[in-house]
């Protein structure tokens, strides 16, 4: 089992076509054939051996979204190395900790960040090489200089199963970031179950004219998992650098584009963008949303403006990443995130680990071939979260009568206000309702008497003007007393993580701030 083998199997199975068009610019685009990217994957992998980059060794890549990304990935897998995916915003002290605690033994990079890097690694001695894609550098290797200087000739190292393909570093909001270590079979077995949940085998055919756009990080699970589904289908996918509202719906039009993964905060730009008006995105027929919940008022108003339907999901990190989706042919419950993918179990646990029966609500847990094999070099941490086999997720869910699953809320987020929980989703859900409301999050606020209370944050709709008095005379008579705000705060904008997670816990500290 070798992640790197997925490009083996696409030519074999496919033969030689387009894999990829990458949109560097606006009016630029760059065609890559499946197998122009199986020669490159191989030189680079003979060049990195020529490193003295062994079977084990770990590979970061501090990059945006581009085709070397995905090609450093592919080399590394295809040697038995193992890459460290690290989000190119994060500053020089929050790389210094991802590379000395995952010994990162090289750093794939651009020259634009090059001296982030720089600094990060200086001093650490495991640290031999740093790679630029772009252009020469003295103190730096050139990509393009070890391509062209390197064989294409390269079989794929027999890794074993549990082997480490990828350290992932969670966003570290408690603590330092934890390095989540998924392996070949995580990964490989999670792409697999993806495709063939949302293409059945009488649709895979099918699945080749689904044209793509890759817009998500590839420094993160989601795009990671994404992008390994695209060897599977045997696909076109058009691939974007960053999130443009406007160069996506130009893609769309240009490209008749079928399906595009995103999360719910592009959905939420998309609904008001003025570009929207200027383009044809009549050929899309799948939107997929995962990493966050979705409002049902933004699905109900993005898919009476847009064509094909919303099909939300389920995952994290540590299950490689989906757990559950909704997919094609089948009916789509508001508010769901569907149904587990093959090979995945899922059950909801009360806080003793028992099992709950159906619409009983409690943490959510995950069984499956995509369960990470835990943090690396923090064995505590692992055991908190496996126990018995079983991944706790921390979010909150209940299942129905016929399977579909419902996130309430993360574990940590639930608001106890004089002994009654409350989800704050389902405040949320209320708020988002008003026409006026573009984006909400609610939060809590420690109180003397009821232990926490209830804070609505809302970004109101540009030129709207909401009061504090015009949100809660809206919630009440829709949601139990008590469950209504005390307060209402307003903010041009809500802070999110750079997959477009609304970052709860920065939020809190900003309102206990404000009560002080």
């Amino acid at each position: 089992m070798n992640l790197s083998t997925l490009l083996d199997q696409n030519c074999e199975q496919f033969g030689e076509y387009v894999a990829t068009i990458w949109l560097p610019e606006p009016d630029k685009e760059v065609q890559i054939t499946n197998l122009d990217a199986f020669r490159e994957v191989k030189r680079l992998g003979n060049a990195l051996r020529n490193l003295d980059v062994k079977r084990g060794d770990k590979i970061a890549v501090f990059l945006p979204n581009s085709p070397e990304v995905i090609a450093t990935y592919r080399a590394a897998w295809r040697i038995g190395a193992a890459v460290v995916p690290i989000l190119f915003l994060l500053s020089e002290q929050e790389v210094r900790y991802i590379l000395e605690n995952s010994e990162s033994v090289a750093v794939v990079t651009h020259s634009d960040l090059y001296d982030t890097v720089a600094g990060a690694a200086r001093g650490l001695d495991h640290v031999k090489n740093i790679i630029l894609i772009d252009k020469e550098r003295e103190g730096a290797r050139f990509y393009g200089d070890l391509i062209a200087e390197s064989s294409e000739t390269l079989e794929a190292v027999e890794t074993a199963d549990d082997e480490i393909a990828v350290i992932l570093y969670t966003a570290g909001t408690t603590g330092r970031p934890k390095g989540v270590m998924l392996s070949h079979l995580n990964l490989y077995s999670n792409a697999q179950s993806s495709f063939e949940h949302s293409f059945p085998p009488e649709k895979q055919e099918e699945a080749r004219t689904f044209t793509g756009l890759f817009v998500l990080p590839l420094c993160h699970s989601y795009g990671l998992m994404v992008s390994n589904v695209g060897a599977l289908s045997g696909a076109t996918n058009i691939m974007v650098p960053r999130f443009d509202p406007e160069m996506i719906f130009r893609a769309i039009e240009k490209y008749k584009i079928k399906i595009m993964a995103a999360v719910p905060a592009m959905f939420s730009y998309f609904l008001i963008a003025p570009e929207a008006e200027k383009y044809d995105t009549g050929s899309m027929e799948m939107w997929s949303s995962a990493s966050a919940p979705l409002s049902t008022d933004v699905i109900e108003n993005f898919e009476n403006k847009f064509s094909g339907i919303i099909y939300e999901g389920y995952g994290l990190s540590e299950a490689s990443p989906t757990v559950a989706s909704h997919k094609l042919g089948m009916p789509t419950k508001p508010g769901s995130v569907g149904i587990p993918i093959p090979g995945v179990e899922v059950k909801i646990f009360d806080e003793n680990d028992r099992e709950q029966k159906a619409h009983e609500m409690g943490e959510l847990v995950v069984r499956g071939d995509n369960v990470m094999k835990g943090y690396y070099k923090m064995p505590d941490k692992t055991t908190d979260a496996i126990k018995n086999g079983w991944l706790h997720t921390g979010d909150i869910a209940y299942i129905d009568d016929d399977g579909y699953i419902f996130i309430m809320e993360r574990k940590d987020d639930m608001i106890i206000r004089g002994g009654e929980n409350i989800y704050p989703r389902e405040l949320e859900e209320v708020i988002w309702s008003h026409p006026d409301v573009a984006e909400v999050a609610v939060v809590s606020i420690p109180d003397p008497v009821r232990g926490e209370e209830v804070v609505a944050v809302v970004v109101p709709h540009q030129g709207a003007t909401l009061t504090e008095a015009d949100v809660k005379e809206f919630c009440t008579g829709k949601i139990a007393k008590f469950k209504l705000p005390k307060m209402v705060v307003f903010m041009d904008v809500l802070p999110r993580s750079s997959i477009g997670k609304i970052l709860k816990r920065e939020l809190k500290e900003k309102m206990r701030e404000l009560v002080k």
